[in-house]
C-alpha cells in the first residue's frame, strides 16, 4: 500500500473522536429512553417498575455518562489540535519540505507528523495541552525506529497546541509550542530524507 500523499492531518484521531461521539450518544438515548418509560410506567399506575427505570437512568448518567463526555471531548480537542499543527506544518512544503501525516503503525497507534527537510527530519507527536511520560516514550521509541531504518538522526518533538513555553529538552524530547513550531524547524541543522524513502517506511509500517 503506498502513502496517500494527500493524507490530512488528524484523521486517525478524528475517526477515534468521532467514535466516541457517537457512543455518548447512544447513552443519552439510553438515559432519557429510561426516563420516558419510567414516565410511561407512573402513568399506568406501575410505580415500582417506575423507579427501577429512573434508577437506571440516573446510574447511566453518573456512572458512564460524565466519564464517557470527558473522554469524548479530550479526543476532540486532540483532533482539532493535530489537524492545526498538520496545518501549519504544510506551510513549510512551499520551502521544499515533505511533511508526512498520520502514518499508521501496526500496534503502536501512529506516528502524527514527519518532516523531512533543509534542516533535518523531525517527528512530531501533538498534545493539545501537558503531556505524559507515556508520550515521551513513544515519542523517542517512534524516533528511534525511524532513524534505525532510515539510518538518519530523528529529531523526538512533542508540540503543544496550548502552550506558550519557549522550546526546551525534556528527557531527549524536544517540547515546542504550536506558535514556535515552524521557526523552530526552520531554524535546526541536520540532514533531510528524500520522500520516495520516508513513503517506503511508512509503507513497511502498515
Amino acid at each position: 500500500m503506498a502513502y496517500d500523499v494527500s493524507k490530512k492531518p488528524g484523521e486517525w484521531v478524528r475517526a477515534r473522536s468521532e467514535r466516541e461521539s457517537v457512543v455518548v450518544l447512544v447513552l443519552f438515548v439510553a438515559a432519557f429512553a429510561a426516563l420516558g418509560l419510567a414516565t410511561a410506567a407512573l402513568v399506568m399506575g406501575e410505580k415500582i417498575a417506575a423507579t427501577l427505570l429512573i434508577v437506571a437512568s440516573i446510574l447511566v448518567m453518573k456512572l458512564f455518562l460524565a466519564d464517557q463526555i470527558e473522554v469524548a471531548l479530550r479526543w476532540l480537542k486532540g483532533s482539532n489540535a493535530e489537524c492545526a499543527v498538520g496545518a501549519d506544518l504544510d506551510d513549510l512544503k512551499y520551502e521544499g519540505y515533505v511533511v508526512m501525516h498520520d502514518i499508521e503503525q501496526m500496534g503502536e497507534g501512529n506516528i502524527d507528523h514527519l518532516v523531512s527537510g533543509p534542516t533535518g527530519v523531525f517527528l512530531v507527536e501533538t498534545k493539545f495541552g501537558w503531556y505524559q511520560d507515556v508520550a515521551l516514550k513513544k515519542v523517542k521509541r517512534q524516533s528511534a525506529r525511524v532513524h534505525d531504518e532510515l539510518g538518519v538522526w530523528v529529531t523526538p518533538v512533542i508540540c503543544r497546541a496550548r502552550s506558550e513555553k519557549a522550546p526546551y529538552r525534556h528527557s531527549g524530547v524536544w517540547i515546542v509550542a504550536r506558535t514556535d513550531l515552524v521557526g523552530w524547524i526552520r531554524g535546526q541543522r541536520g540532514r533531510r530524507v528524500e520522500f520516495e524513502r520516508l513513503a517506503q517506511f511508512a509503507d513497511r509500517l502498515q
